[in-house]
C-alpha cells in the first residue's frame, strides 16, 4: 500500500478530491455549489495535466539529448592512442588534460601531453598524437611510453590510470569525461557542463 501512495500520490490526492466534490454536490442538493466547484475542480486537473505534461516534456528532452550525444572512447592500437566516437553525434573540441605519472621507486616522473582534435565524426576515429617528456623536459619516444596506458600493461600490474577529456557535440553543449585505464577502459563518469 505504500509503495503505490509513493508512486501515484498525485493521482490518488485528484481522485480524493474528485469523489468530495461529488459528495457536496449530491449532499447539499444545490445548484449554487455545482458551477464554483466545477470551476474548481477543472482549475485542479488543468494543475496536474500541466505538471505532468512538464515532466514529460523534460525526460523527452533527457532522452533526446543522450541520443545525440557524442560517445568518445580511447583506445590502443600497436602503440598508437585512438579516439574513437561510437555515439551518433559530431564530437568536436575534443581536449585530454595533461597527464603526470609518477614511478616514486626509480625517481622518475613522465608528463603525457596529447594533441587537441577538431572534430570526430560519428562511428569513426582518429589518431592522437602524444607527447611525452621525462621530469627533466626532455622529449621521449611516446611509442614506448604508452604501454602504461594499455590494458594489457594494466592487467598484469593491476594499476589502474585516469584520463580526463573534455569535448562539445554539435550544439556547443560541452561535456567532461573521466576515463580509468586499468583491467579494461571504463568510463568513470560524464558530465554534462553548463
Amino acid at each position: 500500500m505504500m509503495k503505490m501512495w509513493k508512486n501515484n500520490r498525485r493521482f490518488i490526492l485528484l481522485l480524493i478530491l474528485i469523489i468530495l466534490a461529488f459528495f457536496f454536490f449530491v449532499k447539499l442538493h444545490s445548484y449554487k455549489w455545482f458551477s464554483p466547484l466545477t470551476i474548481y475542480l477543472t482549475f485542479l486537473a488543468l494543475i496536474f495535466y500541466a505538471w505532468e505534461t512538464r515532466k514529460l516534456r523534460k525526460e523527452s528532452t533527457r532522452q533526446i539529448d543522450i541520443q545525440i550525444r557524442p560517445y568518445i572512447i580511447p583506445r590502443f592500437d600497436r602503440n598508437h592512442f585512438i579516439i574513437e566516437n561510437v555515439g551518433i553525434g559530431l564530437a568536436k573540441n575534443i581536449y585530454i588534460e595533461d597527464k603526470i605519472l609518477h614511478f616514486p621507486g626509480q625517481n622518475e616522473r613522465l608528463v603525457y601531453s596529447f594533441e587537441r582534435i577538431n572534430i570526430v565524426r560519428p562511428r569513426s576515429y582518429t589518431t592522437v598524437k602524444v607527447l611525452v617528456k621525462d621530469k627533466n623536459g626532455n622529449e621521449l619516444d611516446p611509442d614506448n611510453f604508452l604501454i602504461y596506458f594499455s590494458p594489457e600493461y594494466l592487467r598484469e600490474s593491476n594499476d589502474t590510470n585516469d584520463l580526463i577529456f573534455h569535448f562539445e557535440n554539435i550544439e556547443n553543449e560541452k561535456y567532461t569525461a573521466n576515463i580509468e585505464f586499468g583491467k579494461e577502459i571504463k568510463i568513470k563518469s560524464l558530465v554534462k557542463r553548463i
